[in-house]
C-alpha cells in the first residue's frame, strides 16, 4: 500500500532515492522524526533492516499499523 506523503515528506523521500540510484543498496536505515510512517513505508523497502523513532504517540501508533500492514513491523 502507498500511503499519501506531505510535501516535506516527498523531498525528503525524493532526496534519498536519488541518492540510492548514486550509492546503491544499503544495509540499515535509521530515520528519527518518522512521523506516521508514509515515508518510511517507502524507505524500509530498501533495506534489510529499517529502525525509526516518532516521539508523538498518536503518529507513532499510526506508524507501527501502517508498518505492520506492509510486513514490516
Amino acid at each position: 500500500m502507498r500511503y499519501s506523503l506531505t510535501a516535506s515528506g516527498w523531498l525528503r523521500y525524493d532526496l534519498v532515492s536519488r541518492l540510492w540510484r548514486t550509492i546503491g543498496p544499503v544495509e540499515r536505515v535509521y530515520e528519527v522524526g518518522a512521523g506516521r510512517g508514509a515515508a518510511g513505508v517507502r524507505l524500509a523497502r530498501h533495506a534489510s533492516e529499517y529502525v525509526a523513532y516518532e516521539p508523538d504517540e498518536a503518529s507513532a501508533s499510526v506508524a507501527a499499523q501502517r508498518f505492520s500492514a506492509a510486513g514490516r513491523g
